[in-house]
């Protein structure tokens, strides 16, 4: 078999019978890729890939993320049937689904002008396409490491420049490379693991043939990956070891470039406006004295960052170092602004380029920075560093004319409970909670410095209080950030009041919030950002710090402060849906609201194919998501087409359409073959409740392709404070007897009138890791009252 990809529309016959010996009666799995070999292409040249996978069979297109790459499918490899065992201590019912391991051999070709850095792909099977896998382009000539190499003795020999497509295995694997070093220039030794789906956290050393260590390094930047150096005095050989600095499982490949190669190891100031172009300082290994670096065409999905390009090398450096495009007046820091009398004066719109450097003073450094504003009037201050790659964790704070935090709000605590279970993180949706009798949806709660809102109740005593969160991350609510809770720490229910309030006592602490801010939530990473209105005309501060009270010349930053632009960002999940021939699949698009944003949002799918058809919908005011469904004709070509879901708002009464992200660049929709579900109906299709009410509604399905297991079912789109009550230890669950299922669904005696689109959708339990989803026509909800919400 030899097929080649042409595009990304095609027409190629689907494969009947593609499936070898499996369970009779089992769920078909999506198809996944799970390892690629070696996982990268020098630019320029033609490589053999083996990529791994299930249920690969009759594989016929490779979709790249970029026109430069290209791929014959040279040939598949059954490697039998993927059976499921059940696990030391597992408990649980044991999925057995239709699966087959298989190998596909693809002849890889990186045109000579390919980008240089990560890229990925997609197969496209009868099933849709797969999961996507992510692979490298770079410069140099590549190789593979040799094992046993875990020895000096045994090192595998290499000529640099190159690179070293490798893997460490068992725990305690250790990767040794001999290579010889030229005298009076650096030898890298650089690693590229995270950016390809890699777990490993590497630890590089170089050392010479004695075993003395010349250099080391663990973390480079704010990545896990390392980067050493070392200049010898005279030519010799080195070893360079590779270790892995915390032995986890998971996958552990790696790639390890080793020659005099270019690297850029910062960029001051970390932005520049998009007009005029302007120039950067820069630092780094074998930049031939380079000191300054000229900003690149702005990235196309990251147009608000820019490349960094440092002249007069002869080829581009190993390490990408990309800087922030401004849209404000810039000005730099003016060092020695660490006390009110010395605080630099800012008029906003602007940004502020500088470091939280020491100058040489023991202790952390402080920047305060001067605003003056009038009642009422509102900025947002907003931190851009460890995004760019920066060291720098960054603290913000607003003080008063004498130097004092500004008061945000007053919290009142009137019940307390505790963290049980066990200690959760900073990321989890959910806390597990001792009790929660007194708690409702809506309700807010404060644990350590964290105020939070309570999203959805549990539906037994198995399970988390749910809390508002964007994707599967909590939110702090009047940017408070996100902390890990241990274990028994208390947790109170609190009522959210004006900053000095007078409040009567409950017996239970009160908390005053100041406006500060460490971590500006999912879009932020580390990075601080307050929203601040004026009690009071007059002058204000901004203090800049570490949130570890350290300094350096790496902790650049950038501070923009300017008035609130109200706006919205749309992501889209998931990334390939997969469309079976009669069938609907849910789509869901989420809405990331800035600076006040709380209008309601259209969205729609655009430029679909012949043979697809799309649902439409509106993410509701303040919400953050709704579900579309995606369907295709019984007589639906195959095809790949992009994937793109665009909105409509309207914000301060104009009209604003943004497209959705997806999460990897390879994003498609794909027909597929009939489901192995279908949810033929749902009864009734329209319900109307007032706060307090319930409804009955039954769910029908019907299975196919032999399928004849248990199928949960889930209900999208549901209205804050609209709720599917406890329903028992497996949620909606159709069982393998039987085809329809009855439910609740329950509107809190606080629910807002509201109209929203339901969906009820069908899971196909399956393993991998990749959900099979199936979805019923509209169901239309109704939450009565004085006014509709729509």
């Amino acid at each position: 078999m030899s097929t080649k990809a042409r595009g990304i529309v095609l027409s190629a016959a689907m494969v009947v019978g593609w499936l070898g010996p499996v369970p009779a009666t089992g769920q078909t799995r999506p198809s996944s890729l799970t390892s690629l070999t070696p996982y990268g292409i020098e630019r320029g040249t033609t490589a053999t890939f083996t990529v791994d996978g299930a249920n690969l069979a009759g594989a016929d297109t490779v979709v790249f993320t970029d026109p430069g790459l290209s791929a014959q499918i040279a040939s598949y490899e059954d490697l039998g049937a993927d059976i499921r065992v059940r696990q030391t201590g597992e408990t649980g019912a044991i999925i057995q689904d239709r699966a087959q391991k298989g190998r596909l051999t693809l002849t890889i070709t990186a045109a000579a002008g390919v980008p240089l850095g990560r890229h990925g792909f997609r197969v496209r099977t009868p099933l849709g396409t797969t999961s996507f896998i992510a692979m490298w382009v770079g410069e140099d000539p590549e190789t593979s490491e040799q094992e046993p190499n875990d020895w000096p003795a045994d090192a595998t020999a290499v000529t640099a420049p190159v690179t070293v497509n490798a893997w460490l295995g068992a725990l305690e694997d250790v990767d040794v490379f001999r290579v010889h070093a030229r005298a009076g220039e650096d030898l890298v030794a650089k690693i590229t693991a995270s950016p390809i789906g890699s777990n490993v956290d590497t630890l590089v050393t170089i050392l010479d043939v004695n075993g003395q260590t010349l250099a080391t390094n663990d973390d480079f930047g704010a990545t896990r990956d390392s980067l050493a150096a070392y200049r010898p005095s005279q030519d010799a050989d080195v070893l360079v070891r590779v270790t892995d600095a915390n032995p986890s499982g998971g996958r552990h490949h790696y790639r390890l470039t080793l020659g005099t190669v270019p690297v850029v190891t910062s960029a001051f100031p970390l932005g520049r406006p998009a007009s005029p172009p302007g120039v950067v300082t820069v630092e780094g290994i074998n930049l031939k004295a380079a000191t300054t670096g000229r900003l690149g065409a702005p990235v196309t999905e990251r147009p608000n960052l820019a490349p960094v390009v440092v002249p007069g090398l002869d080829r581009e450096p190993v390490t990408r170092v990309e800087v922030a495009v401004g849209k404000y007046r810039e000005v730099s820091e003016r060092e020695g602004n660490n006390t009110l009398a010395t605080a630099q004066a800012l008029l906003a719109p602007v940004t502020v380029n500088g470091r939280i450097k020491a100058s040489g003073q023991s202790g952390a450094d402080t920047d305060l920075f001067r605003v003056t504003l009038g009642k009422g009037q509102t900025l947002v201050a907003q931190v851009a560093a460890q995004r760019l790659g920066s060291s720098l964790d960054s603290l913000l704070e607003v003080l008063d004319a004498r130097g004092e935090p500004v008061p945000r709000a007053r919290l009142r605590a009137v019940w307390e409970t505790t963290v049980d279970l066990r200690s959760r993180g900073s990321l989890d949706p959910g806390l597990r909670l001792l009790t929660w009798d007194e708690l409702g949806r809506g309700d807010y709660v404060y644990v350590d410095r964290e105020l939070i809102r309570v999203q959805e109740l549990p539906k037994g005593p198995d399970e988390d209080v749910s809390f508002v969160s964007f994707r599967g991350r909590r939110l702090g609510f009047e940017e408070t950030t996100p902390e890990g809770h241990a274990l028994m720490r208390p947790v109170y229910k609190v009522e959210v009041h004006p900053p000095g309030a007078t409040l009567s006592p409950s017996g239970l602490p009160v908390f005053d919030l100041v406006y500060r801010n460490d971590d500006g939530g999912p879009m932020y990473g580390k990075d601080s950002r307050v929203t601040f209105t004026a009690p009071a005309a007059g002058t204000y501060y901004l203090r800049l710090t570490d949130a570890r009270g350290t300094s350096g010349a790496h902790h650049a930053y950038r501070l923009t402060v300017a008035a609130p632009e109200p706006d919205y960002d749309l992501y889209v999940t998931p990334s390939n849906p997969n469309v079976p021939r009669e069938g609907r699949v849910p789509v869901t698009v989420f809405a990331w609201r800035r600076d006040g944003f709380t209008g309601p949002i259209d969205v729609a799918f655009r430029d679909l194919p012949s043979g697809l058809a799309g649902t439409t919908g509106r993410i509701l005011p303040g919400e953050s998501s709704v579900a579309l469904t995606l369907g295709a004709d019984v007589d639906a070509p195959a095809l790949v087409t992009p994937l793109r879901v665009v909105g409509a708002a309207t914000v301060n009464g104009r009209p604003v359409e943004r497209e959705a992200r997806a999460d990897e660049r390879v994003s498609v929709i794909a027909t597929g073959l009939p489901p192995d579900v279908l949810v033929v109906s749902v009864t009734p299709d329209v319900v109307e409740l007032a706060p307090g009410g319930r409804a009955k509604v039954t769910a029908t399905i019907a299975r196919a392709n032999g399928f004849a297991g248990r199928v949960p079912l889930s209900v999208n789109n549901l209205p804050f404070r609209i709720t599917v009550p406890d329903i028992g230890l497996n949620g909606i669950l159709i069982t393998e007897e039987q085809t329809s299922r009855s439910f609740e669904i329950v509107a809190d005696q606080r629910a807002e009138p509201v109209e929203q689109t339901l969906y009820v959708t069908a899971r196909v339990e399956t393993n991998g890791g990749t959900a099979s989803d199936h979805s019923s026509g509209p169901i239309t909800i109704r939450i009565v009252g004085r006014e509709t919400r729509r």
